[in-house]
């Protein structure tokens, strides 16, 4: 009965659809050309694992939806990441001129797949995803009108506080299974979130917990119980190895009621930290066993 609790994380709902993500920077007029226009034959790349640096504001707001600039090696920095490419289809998909950028957008925010986002990431059901979001990028007016309809759907991060937008500094595929996705991971300093990459106490370990009405009835203890049942295996499975071999490592869990949940809640947490007091990690546990014996 217990495991019918356990729940995804769904990329969907970890993961928001910056559609309208340039629109958080200010549009300071137009650039010396065209946003998301580059040299050459000025065609969408529709690659899927392709490479795209558009660091220019203008080029990932919503007002401007297209993308014609070449692509480039992933392994220079770059902002964005195509994951999937999907045909549009329907009645919007039968104007001859291309519509507006707002019903574009609109009818874009049903195309990408939030599991092939997570496909692309390598991202599994314990990952915990922050950060992370996706653009879209529709045929320019001109390959609209020779019958293109195609849609991309990229991998985009959101605006530091500052309001610049990240740059990965390699390939995002399958990062969260082969690489180091501290950057994008979600951990807690105190009651604050924070990325996996600056110092934290806690890293968020998925799926989460879904208490039934009756079960929450039964206490906070109850709860409590339960959740470490549920939590100390997927934990272990987490860092690749028993948690009761790290003794340097705890299970904490979150249960509906606790001054961190809000209120109504009936979801539970799974976290994973030092069991020393006091200290603190900069870098994610995933996959823990396996880079301890790299080193």
């Amino acid at each position: 009965m217990n495991s019918q609790l356990l729940k995804r994380g769904l990329a969907g709902a970890a993961v928001t659809a910056l559609a309208a993500f340039g629109m958080l920077g200010a549009i300071t007029g137009w650039l010396s050309s065209p946003p998301g226009l580059g040299s050459g034959t000025l065609l969408t790349n529709w690659t899927v694992g392709a490479c795209h640096d558009l660091r220019q504001p203008d080029e990932t707001a919503a007002a401007f939806i297209s993308d014609t600039k070449d692509p480039v090696d992933c392994r220079s920095p770059h902002t964005t990441e195509t994951f999937q490419v999907v045909k549009l289809t329907g009645k919007l998909a039968e104007e001859k001129e291309r519509p507006s950028s707002i019903l574009l957008q609109r009818e874009g925010e049903k195309i990408c797949s939030a599991d092939k986002f997570d496909k692309h990431l390598g991202v599994t059901k314990r990952d915990a995803v922050r950060g992370l979001g996706i653009i879209r990028f529709f045929p320019s007016a001109e390959e609209w009108q020779n019958g293109d309809r195609r849609v991309r759907c990229d991998v985009i991060a959101g605006r530091d506080k500052n309001n610049n937008l990240p740059v990965f500094d390699g390939p995002l595929q399958n990062i969260y299974t082969e690489g180091d996705a501290s950057a994008w991971r979600v951990c807690r300093n105190g009651t604050s979130e924070v990325f996996c990459n600056e110092p934290h106490t806690l890293e968020l370990v998925y799926p989460w917990l879904l208490f039934g009405p009756d079960q929450i009835k039964k206490g906070r203890a109850f709860m409590t119980k339960v959740a470490m049942e549920l939590c100390t295996p997927e934990i272990s499975r987490y860092i690749g190895e028993p948690i009761d071999k790290r003794k340097d490592l705890r299970v904490v869990v979150e249960v509906p009621g606790e001054s961190t949940q809000s209120a109504g809640s009936r979801v539970g947490h799974c976290w994973v930290g030092p069991a020393k007091d006091g200290a603190m990690l900069d870098k994610s546990l995933r996959n823990a066993a396996k880079n301890r014996s790299r080193s």
